[in-house]
């Protein structure tokens, strides 16, 4: 029966000695191989304790040198574009004219003020002389010459006075003849005692020698 005890105790010395040695490589390995947490737990015949784990140093800050810009940090809002249709058209400004240079040795040509010349006065039309008084008295059947009367001559005799200024006949000219030379004789003899005129005038509306055309017929009176 000695043997017997003697054989239990010895399994028995021997499990405990394995689960000690199961609960020590467990605890090594949570601690070493997982490093994810520590074991802060009692095991049954085994002590354990927290083994702090440093950690890695800070990286070295950058040195930044003068010549390095330090990028902005302030906040920028980007508003997003309008549409083409919608924007705003840019006002179109005409460029500003060139005014060219002018050397200073340049000799700049003033030009002369020409006056308007005045108007003329305006012309008068010229008049040719007038009668005064009806032609139709100049001559009558009583200044029918009898010589004439005797010949039976008639006929019409054309002729042309000359008048002067004052208006009265200077001269008197047969331009075409009756074919009696008694009748173209007596026409300008009558006429010219007994025509009055109206003086021509010139261009400036003064008074001016002028002439004056007619006909005088001569019939024998029945």
């Amino acid at each position: 029966m000695a043997y017997a005890q003697n054989g239990l105790g010895s399994k028995r010395a021997a499990t405990v000695i394995t689960v000690a040695a199961l609960h020590a490589g467990a605890f090594y390995a949570l601690v070493t191989g997982l490093g994810i947490e520590y074991v802060d737990r009692i095991v049954p015949g085994i002590t354990g304790r927290n083994i702090p784990i440093e950690p890695p140093p800070p990286p070295p800050e950058p040195q930044i040198t003068p010549s390095q810009k330090v990028p902005d940090q302030s906040v920028v809002t980007v508003l997003p574009t309008p549409p083409l249709a919608q924007r705003p058209e840019a006002p179109i400004f005409d460029p500003l004219p060139v005014t060219p240079r002018i050397p200073v040795d340049a000799v700049i040509e003033i030009p002369q003020f020409t006056p308007i010349p005045e108007a003329s006065p305006s012309r008068i039309p010229p008049k040719a002389a007038r009668p005064k008084n009806a032609a139709s008295g100049w001559v009558s059947t009583d200044d029918y010459p009898a010589s004439a009367l005797r010949r039976g001559e008639q006929g019409t005799v054309r002729f042309e006075l000359t008048v002067s200024a004052n208006g009265k006949v200077e001269a008197c000219r047969v331009i075409a003849s009756s074919g009696s030379s008694t009748l173209d004789a007596a026409t300008c003899k009558f006429v010219s005692a007994r025509a009055r005129f109206e003086p021509a005038t010139d261009a400036n509306g003064a008074r001016a020698t002028g002439s004056y055309s007619s006909a005088v017929t001569w019939v024998i009176p029945d």
